[in-house]
């Protein structure tokens, strides 16, 4: 048994501390080992570091906007008329018409929403028609009444 200088605890014959108060005992100063605590801090900042990337990729999930797939110019196929329908990504949208591409003011005050495999237009806050829709690649087909409207990603 190797006795403590300071408090008189029995400790075994090759401890290097004391158990009792932590002293390092007279017999072993050659090989004492002191603890470093480096490594305990590098432990600690890595976990600090590891647990901010998780807060980070958390908070992009939850306050980036959800991916919009309609955002984009549209033009219709297999139509004489030429219309031309862009989403933006704040609900707006831009029609234009004709073989002169001019913007149609009569759809200046509409936007939109998606709810499930629904796009519903609104004029001027009011809802004024819904389409069942669904895309495939680059070709958008809105759905009314049995009648559907295809339109083809131009930008």
């Amino acid at each position: 048994m190797n006795k403590c200088s300071r408090c008189g605890t029995d400790n075994n014959f090759n401890a290097q501390f004391c158990r009792g108060c932590g002293m390092v005992l007279e017999g072993n100063r050659g090989t004492v080992t002191i603890p470093h605590k480096k490594h305990n801090a590098l432990l600690i900042g890595l976990g600090i570091s590891v647990g901010l990337v998780v807060l980070i990729v958390i908070g992009l999930l939850f306050f980036l906007p959800p991916h919009n797939p309609l955002v984009g110019k549209w033009q219709e196929l297999d139509n004489s008329s030429s219309v031309i329908i862009t989403f933006f990504a704040d609900g707006s949208i831009k029609y234009i018409e004709g073989e002169d591409q001019k913007y149609s003011e009569e759809y200046e005050n509409y936007s939109y929403e998606i709810h499930d495999n629904e796009l519903l237009f609104y004029e001027n806050g009011e809802l004024y028609i819904t389409f069942k829709y669904s895309i495939d690649s680059d070709t958008l087909t809105l759905m009314y009444q049995g009648e559907s409207i295809q339109y083809k990603k131009i930008q």
